[in-house]
């Protein structure tokens, strides 16, 4: 073997050693074991988009945007149906129990009123949701409420992203907009901890300057 060889071979030998290091393939490596949940800080999961548009955006340049989930409290997004605007313009008419509840409330005197009738009218749009057979209404962020209620607002929690060719009616695989199975409330603390390593890495550069 010849000295080039030798050297060749005695290198290949080390990247493999430092390969090793370097990647850690093992329970320990938190890129690979790792447990996801509503509240968890140090991952984002992203979902409903397209790799191949990713990966077009990011080429030109462009900046992304990290997208939480709707709050718990707005209107699902599957509320804005037709048949479902159809059926709740049709309960407002004819549904006793909420007849009643607006006849009760007293719109001149009580500074509560108007509250009181979002309540009435939230109750009514469950009840619909049940009579047309729709998912309940997610008010919890566990996490099988977290998935639950991403499909409400038309969003695709699956962990299997779309294949290449699929187009979206909205068009939102190729906007701006990385959606994410993040709650509000933890969005910005998500944010935060993603970031706190970039931070830390600037500041040593700034250092070594």
């Amino acid at each position: 073997m010849t000295d080039e060889n030798n050297y060749r071979s005695i290198i290949s030998e080390r990247i493999e050693v430092l390969r090793k290091k370097l990647l850690d393939t093992t329970r320990r490596n938190p890129l690979i074991n790792n447990s996801f949940s509503p509240k968890t800080l140090t991952f984002l999961r992203i979902v409903d988009e397209k790799p191949q548009s990713i990966v077009n955006i990011l080429s030109r340049g462009d900046e992304m945007q990290l997208s939480p989930l709707p709050k718990l409290d707005s209107e699902p997004a599957d509320e804005d149906a037709s048949e479902f605007q159809q059926a709740y313009s049709n309960y407002l008419l004819t549904d006793e129990q909420y007849i009643t509840d607006i006849d009760l409330i007293d719109f001149d005197n009580d500074q509560n009123a108007y509250e009181k009738q979002e309540i009435a009218e939230r109750a009514l749009k469950d009840k619909v949701r049940e009579w047309l057979e729709y998912p309940p209404r997610v008010i919890s962020d566990s996490q099988d409420s977290v998935s639950q209620h991403a499909k409400n607002n038309k969003i695709n929690p699956s962990l299997n992203l779309p294949v290449a060719d699929l187009l979206a009616e909205d068009g939102h695989f190729d906007d701006n907009i990385l959606q994410t199975l993040v709650m509000p409330k933890y969005a910005s603390l998500a944010e935060k901890w993603l970031t706190k390593p970039c931070q830390e890495r600037c500041r040593l550069d700034a250092n070594n300057m």
